[in-house]
């Protein structure tokens, strides 16, 4: 039995009846939906393929081919299904897509898990029934695109390299999550809620929780790395730097204010507990939008399996299901705002667009809050809320005032201008000037062109994430025919997350950061998922039966690591952690032991060039010992962060922070050989470095001098006292 909708059953028979004259009085069949699959996966790999190949090779390839598949895919797709085509035009181009994703599945089948795939794509035919009472003549188009989806998902274990002998072990796998996301896509059950449901549903937030205070693995310098260029702006943020002034920060505008902000002993230790209750908050729609599609306990339960692999395993480092807590920056705080806006949106299409204007208002509010977090946090709404929006005001306006439609529109740019007035008027009233806007997009241009970058594979692992838009394509095709806006938003909303937010791995296109964007994959493909259940009948269930390969795979890869989970999950049940700080690597004896000797006072100013903060400063209060960032000469901890932007910036925000800061004495530091960590993370040489080092001592040197120094094997540490009048710059 279908889930029972909230609409009322003529509310929605418009919407399908006569959606195109090749349907006629009827929802699209499956065998048509899995033609409309096959084309919507070959207009995005030819569109790939094709700008890639106009490229040179590098990172101008990457961003083309990226910037094609989310603009030029999108518009072919909706032309296609928007035109009234011949039927001969119609076949000749969903024979033709997939004769081409045909090519590009041979390719996974040869170069990927081809074996094991074919096995779930056939248990999952097995356990949706997608074929029963499918003519054999009929059947091949249900079988392909399922192989298709599955083989494509694949590409999420970029890591594996399965051994014959491991082969068994790997379908046992395989079986038992391809069953389990089948029954929760691909079986419905009556909406009557249970209590074992409703208690599933009181216990998955308290799981998220528990899992989201995992604190372990930290104690390794590339988690102090990653948590440095968190921590280290807000904590100069609260002494006395300015944002869009003289501090620089990678991460953002709104979000270092947050976490300057946040409760908590320290920075680190609010990072910490910030990301706690996002991981839980996101985790738990990320689950709401899952169990939608099959809300008794058994589908509650598989749901919660497939939410804590994806938010709580597999983000961070797949291979060892170690979570984001270890890189902050891949969880929650840096997409918070685009699980919002698919809330509003999923809310919206629950309740029919009932409470349009209160939609209007946190959509817009969403969007500007989100746009004011980061720059590419601006890139990641824009993309998720501004064509939905354009979509509600097309259902609008079909009922309504093009004036109400507007509205809709405008509203977030309005919110938006409104915040950034009062935000120049605050600067010019405490500052004496305005803010410099530079600040908020040039790391992000910065990370788009050659610094800190690695070339990307566009067929694997990226193809996982356009599988998210095939079946999104796939959805909408029949929507678009049947000018189902309302629908329609939420989908292309979960297109506009996916797209938008797979430039964090064209930016530095590791494949790990493919499976970084799994929750956001997973999340967007519950919401396809739910509105191809309520809107395309019984051929919904060819659209769960692809789409269940996402969660499948998510499911197999704890399953495939036993040990690792194992660890996860002890570390999980240790709870939260009440001096986050203390697991981070300890000072170098080399520089203690240098310090000692040049009795370096733990309060004064450090210059620290290096790929992370200084080492932590420790000071016992009632009790219990704390943690905190050294005061820094330079207004970037790690200094690293400069070395991303041009020259003349650096100079800039050199220039503007050495001048408003008073302070007399301060230290230079900076690590000799291994001891600088900074030839590990962004792939300069030596002499780079060395360069960029003389730079910010140059600019250094013209406030301060030098009247002390020593140094040994492993660092050089110099003693500085600020001169009367700064020297000018040669």
């Amino acid at each position: 039995m279908p889930l029972e909708s909230t609409a009322k059953p003529d509310e929605l028979r418009p919407a399908l009846a006569g959606a195109s004259a090749e349907f006629g009085d009827e929802p699209p069949t499956s065998r048509e939906l899995a033609f409309d699959f096959a084309l919507a996966f070959a207009v995005v790999a030819i569109v790939v393929i094709a700008a890639g190949a106009t490229a040179p090779e590098g990172e101008s390839r990457d961003w083309r081919a990226y910037l094609a598949a989310g603009t030029l895919s999108p518009l072919l797709i909706v032309a296609v299904n928007a035109m009234q085509l011949a039927p001969r035009t119609r076949y000749l181009l969903r024979y033709g897509g997939a004769f081409v994703a045909g090519l590009v599945a041979v390719r996974l089948l040869l170069t990927q898990m081809g074996l094991v795939s074919i096995v779930g794509a056939a248990v999952t035919i097995a356990v949706a029934g997608e074929l029963r009472g499918v003519s054999l003549r009929r059947a091949p188009p249900h079988w392909f695109a399922i192989a298709a989806a599955w083989l494509a998902a694949s590409t999420l274990l970029w890591w594996w390299q399965p051994l014959p002998q491991s082969l068994l072990s790997y379908g046992l796998g395989a079986t038992l999550a391809a069953s389990l996301a089948a029954l929760l896509f691909c079986r419905q059950r009556e909406a009557h809620i249970s209590l074992a449901a409703r208690m599933v549903a009181f216990a998955a937030p308290l799981m998220f929780f528990i899992a989201a205070t995992r604190a372990d693995r930290l104690d390794n310098f590339g988690a102090f790395h990653h948590w440095s260029f968190l921590v280290g702006p807000a904590e100069l943020l609260r002494a006395h730097g300015w944002l869009l002034w003289d501090l620089p920060s990678q991460y953002g505008f709104l979000s270092m204010l947050t976490l300057a902000v946040a409760p908590g002993a320290n920075r680190f230790q609010a990072l910490y507990l910030l990301n706690v209750a996002l991981l839980t908050a996101c985790a738990t729609f990320a689950w709401y939008a899952l169990q939608r599609s099959r809300p008794d306990w058994l589908g509650r339960i598989i749901s919660l399996l497939a939410t804590t692999a994806a938010f709580f395993l597999v983000s961070g480092s797949a291979q060892h299901l170690s979570g984001p807590m270890e890189y902050p920056s891949t969880g929650p705080f840096r997409f918070l705002w685009v699980y919002a806006i698919l809330a509003i949106l999923l809310w919206n299409f629950v309740t029919e667009g009932r409470h349009r204007a209160a939609v209007q208002l946190a959509g817009a509010v969403v969007w500007a809050v989100g746009s004011l977090w980061s720059f590419e946090s601006w890139a990641y709404v824009t993309a998720t809320w501004i064509p939905a929006s354009i979509l509600l005001a097309m259902a609008v306006k079909r009922e309504r005032s093009a004036a109400r439609a507007l509205k809709i529109v405008l509203a977030g740019p309005l919110v938006l201008a409104f915040a950034i007035i009062i935000i120049n008027l605050f600067y010019g009233s405490r500052l004496g000037q305005s803010h410099d806007l530079r600040g908020f997009w040039e790391f992000s241009l910065a990370y788009s062109g050659q610094y800190g970058t690695l070339p990307a594979a566009l067929v694997r692992p990226w193809i996982a994430l356009a599988l998210v838009l095939a079946i999104g394509a796939t959805v909408a095709a029949p929507l678009i025919r049947a000018r189902d806006y309302l629908a329609l938003s939420l989908v292309a909303a979960s297109w506009g997350a996916t797209w938008s937010t797979a430039s964090y791995y064209v930016a530095r296109s590791h494949p790990n950061n493919v499976t970084n964007l799994t929750p956001i994959g997973l999340t967007a493909t519950a919401c396809i998922v739910y509105v191809a259940r309520e809107r395309l009948g019984g051929a919904s269930r060819l659209i769960g039966a692809m789409a269940a390969a996402i969660p499948a795979f998510l499911i197999m890869i704890p399953l495939m690591n036993p040990g690792q989970a194992s660890n996860a999950i002890h570390a999980s049940l240790v709870g939260y952690d009440t001096n986050v700080a203390r697991q981070f690597p300890p000072e170098d004896p080399a520089l203690t032991h240098l310090m000692r000797l040049a009795k370096v006072p733990p309060d004064e100013p450090m210059a620290f060039l290096g790929a992370a903060a200084a080492p932590l400063l420790k000071r016992t209060e009632r009790g219990r010992t704390l943690y905190r960032t050294r005061p820094s000469l330079i207004p970037a901890i790690p200094s690293i962060l400069l070395d991303a932007i041009p020259q003349a910036r650096r100079l800039e925000y050199l220039d503007r922070y050495m001048t408003s800061d008073t302070t007399q004495r301060g230290w230079l530091v900076r690590g000799r050989g291994k001891a600088d960590m900074r030839l590990r993370f962004d792939g300069r040489t030596a002499a780079q470095i060395e360069r960029d080092d003389h730079l910010v001592i140059g600019k250094i040197l013209q406030f301060y001098e030098i009247t002390a120094a020593s140094e040994n094997e492993q660092w050089q540490l110099i003693r500085l006292q600020r001169r009367q009048t700064p020297r000018a710059a040669k």
